[in-house]
């Protein structure tokens, strides 16, 4: 026995409720919410008794939220089946104790929200518009997170695998869709078994019959997510030559006529195979209320999901498109030959002309030659210089700065920089300590600071990138030489 005690949001009344352990069985939340509900509506009528009015709404959200909360629910507590079973099935008791947590503590958390939120409508409450969309809402929410996780998997595995050079998508999406649905499945077939033992219609729990079925709806669960992102070309919508609003209406309908067909058959599919593992009747009114409650679900998700075209490919770039060429006149094709020859020149590293430039400058234009080594000479002052590798610290270089041969910078441990380049943090360190604290001469030290401050640090440098100014200079250097060039006919 035990107690459990909970504060009404919706009317602020406390209660102690005795139960049976140490959290409420499923049956227990049904009993207590009854309760407060009783409750709640005795409140309101003394409310408006007494003030003469109705008192404001309990906000419990919307209906899409509160569905899409009790999804989440329902996926952590059938996870965590799974891994329980896992557990047992593998004699791991530490998984096994982990899984039945994880499912306890799913269970409790649909419970709570059994006590704040109106019970769940099914087809057959739906009276009106507003209903409908009540009805609608708690639907798609209550089956989004699921669905989520399978068209999830089914686009992203195959832009994996075609990254790594895999080909058939479509195979490769399905897989991945039923792969991640496959232990939401497999711990929601097991629950199903064990409602039956609980009620005495069923001795065992049979992870076997569990597990086959669970196959059967993941390929159903892969195709369907497959499906409704357009992976098939069979299955390309009517209207899809059309154009205007007519060819969108078109479409659209056809998309969710197809989207909700597809994914009501795969929820009726797989309603029946969880029947049939968990020892039920596929055939009974009780089975034909459930297909009827799980097809206007998957016809609501999906034909939602694939009016919106998701996933068609009909609007992509062709991997080889035909670039337009555009003919160009007589002048402009010599005007471009003009300046592809003055680029050759310009790109030669050699800052002297060729011999051949030489014999066409000598013969026609001197002006050219002018152009063409002034050019070469901006090019190669503003363009980046060449990495210089840095210099490494020798005996032979100590020599030659003066150091002393018994100096701790070649022998001590610590100190030593002997084989370092002068760029390491060690090598700087030291002969700045050296030129602060030792005895060596002044030309010495003088040498020592030029080492690190001079272009011989090994540092390499780029130059700046050119402003404007150069740039300009550079583009009429280019231009005036193509002129040139065209006169002389290179």
């Amino acid at each position: 026995m035990g107690i459990f005690q909970y504060e009404d949001p919706q009317t602020g009344q406390f209660y102690e409720f005795t139960i049976a352990g140490n959290a409420p069985s499923n049956t227990e939340f049904a009993q207590i919410s009854q309760i407060l509900n009783e409750d709640r509506t005795q409140t309101d009528t003394e409310f408006e008794s007494a003030f003469g009015e109705a008192p404001k709404p309990f906000d419990d959200g919307t209906a899409l939220g509160r569905g899409y909360e009790r999804g989440k629910k329902q996926i952590k507590e059938a996870v965590g089946e799974t891994i329980g079973t896992l557990g047992e099935q593998t004699g791991l008791g530490f998984l096994e104790s982990y899984g039945t947590g994880l499912e306890e503590r799913a269970r409790q958390e649909r419970g709570l929200l059994s006590l704040t939120q109106p019970e769940r409508m099914q087809s057959t409450d739906v009276d009106g518009f507003g209903s409908a969309l009540t009805y609608a809402g708690e639907v798609i929410g209550e089956q989004a997170p699921q669905l989520a996780l399978g068209l999830g998997a089914a686009v992203t595995a195959p832009v994996i695998a075609g990254a790594t050079g895999v080909a058939a998508p479509f195979l490769i999406g399905a897989g991945a869709a039923g792969v991640v649905t496959a232990p939401i499945l497999f711990g929601n077939n097991i629950q199903r078994q064990e409602d039956e033992v609980a009620s005495g219609a069923k001795d065992r729990v049979d992870v076997g019959d569990a597990l086959t079925a669970t196959f059967g709806q993941a390929a159903l669960e892969g195709v369907a997510d497959r499906l409704l992102l357009g992976g098939f070309k069979l299955l390309k919508p009517m209207g899809s030559g059309k154009t205007g609003w007519k060819g969108l209406l078109t479409r659209t309908t056809s998309r969710v006529g197809a989207g909700g067909s597809t994914e009501a058959l795969t929820e009726v599919g797989q309603q029946m195979l969880e029947r049939s593992q968990a020892g039920l009747s596929i055939d009974s009114d009780d089975a034909i209320a459930e297909y009827r409650e799980a097809a206007i679900a998957g016809g609501l998700l999906g034909g939602g999901i694939r009016a919106t075209g998701l996933g068609e490919r009909g609007d992509r770039i062709p991997k080889n498109p035909v670039v337009p060429t555009i003919d160009k006149t007589p002048e402009q094709e010599a005007q471009a030959a003009v300046e592809t020859e003055a680029d050759k020149i310009l790109a030669d590293e050699a800052t002297e002309l060729t011999d051949a430039q030489k014999a066409v400058v000598a013969e026609e234009n001197p002006e050219v030659k002018t152009i063409v080594e002034d050019a070469k000479a901006k090019i190669a002052e503003y363009s980046p210089e060449k990495e210089v590798a840095p210099t490494v610290i020798t005996n032979e270089l100590l020599d030659e700065l003066g150091i002393n041969q018994k100096s701790p910078l070649r022998k001590a441990k610590k100190r030593d920089i002997v084989g370092l380049p002068v760029t390491d943090a060690k090598v700087k360190t030291q002969l700045e300590e050296y030129i602060a604290k030792s005895n060596a001469s002044p030309e010495t030290k003088a040498k020592v600071a030029v080492l690190l401050g001079g272009k011989d640090a090994g540092v390499s440098a780029q130059v700046k990138p050119r402003d404007e100014r150069i740039r300009r200079g550079l583009q009429g250097g280019r231009d005036r030489l193509a002129e040139l060039l065209s006169l002389i006919h290179i």
